[in-house]
C-alpha cells in the first residue's frame, strides 16, 4: 500500500542521518500571533463533510447539525477503509484547486492520517503528537521559518488548534478501531517517537523535510495516476460552502 511504502522508506532514511541532527539548537525568537484560531461551527461542519465524503459515508440529513456530522465521523471503520480514504482525501489536499490550504481539509487529512496510524500500530503516545506537531508549528512560525517542515509543493499549513481537536479526535476513534481489530489495548509504542524524531530533523535542517517529498504518500500515489477523487462537500451544499 501506498502509506506502507512511505512509512518503510522513510523509517531507512530517518535512521540513517538522524546522527546529523544531535546537538543543534533552535535559535529562540520573540513569539507572534497564530495566523490560524479556533474554526468556526460551518468550518467544523465542512471538515467532518470532508472526512465523511472521503470514507464514502451519507451524512445527507445532517449538514447543518456538527454533533450529528461528528457521530457518523466516530462510527468505526475498518483499517483498510481508513486508509483509503486518507489517501484519496491528500490527493485532494495537494490540488491545485486546495494550494492555500483551507483549513477544514486540513484538519479532515490530518485527523483520517493519524487514525489511520492510531489503529494500524495502537501506540498509545500518539495521543500527544497532534500537540506536538502544532507546537513545532508554532515554533518554527515564530523564527519565520514554517516551510522547513514542507514536503510538497504547496506551502505548510499554519497552526491552528481546532486542527489539533479533529486529529485528537483522529487517535481516540483509532485507537479504539485498534482494539476491535486486534483485541488488545493499546499501549506505547515506538510510531510516535519514530514521528517526533522525523519532525525534530525537519526543525533542524530544511533539506530533511524537502527531502521527504519523494517518499510522500501522495506522491507516490499520484504518481500512478490517482488524482482527488473526493467530492467537495461545499459543491453539492450551499450550506457546506465558506466564504
Amino acid at each position: 500500500m501506498f502509506i506502507e511504502f512511505y512509512d518503510k522508506s522513510a523509517t531507512r532514511i530517518w535512521s540513517r542521518i538522524k546522527i546529523v541532527f544531535l546537538g543543534i539548537v533552535s535559535v529562540s525568537m520573540a513569539p507572534v500571533e497564530l495566523l490560524a484560531g479556533d474554526f468556526s461551527n460551518a468550518q467544523d461542519r465542512r471538515a467532518a463533510a470532508w472526512i465523511l465524503e472521503a470514507l464514502e459515508r451519507d451524512y445527507s440529513d445532517s449538514e447543518n447539525d456538527l454533533s450529528k456530522l461528528k457521530s457518523l465521523v466516530a462510527e468505526p471503520a475498518d483499517l483498510d477503509k481508513v486508509e483509503t480514504a486518507f489517501t484519496r482525501l491528500q490527493a485532494c489536499r495537494t490540488s491545485p484547486k486546495y494550494y492555500n490550504n483551507p483549513l477544514p481539509i486540513v484538519a479532515a487529512e490530518h485527523h483520517l492520517y493519524i487514525r489511520y496510524l492510531a489503529n494500524k500500530n495502537g501506540d498509545s503516545k500518539l495521543s500527544a503528537l497532534p500537540k506536538t506537531y502544532y507546537d513545532a508549528k508554532v515554533e518554527l512560525q515564530n523564527q519565520n521559518r514554517l516551510n522547513w517542515l514542507r514536503t510538497t509543493d504547496q506551502p505548510v499549513s499554519p497552526p491552528s488548534e481546532s486542527v489539533v481537536e479533529w486529529a485528537v479526535l483522529g487517535v481516540q476513534m483509532g485507537l479504539a478501531e485498534y482494539k476491535l481489530r486486534t483485541g488488545d489495548n493499546p499501549a506505547p509504542g515506538e510510531k510516535a517517537d519514530e514521528l517526533v524524531g522525523m519532525l525534530e530533523a525537519g526543525k533542524a535542517l530544511p533539506i530533511f523535510s524537502w527531502g521527504m517529498q519523494f517518499f510522500d504518500p501522495t506522491k507516490y500515489s499520484r504518481s500512478n495516476g490517482m488524482n482527488c477523487a473526493v467530492s467537495d462537500p461545499g459543491d453539492a451544499d450551499d450550506s457546506l460552502k465558506l466564504p
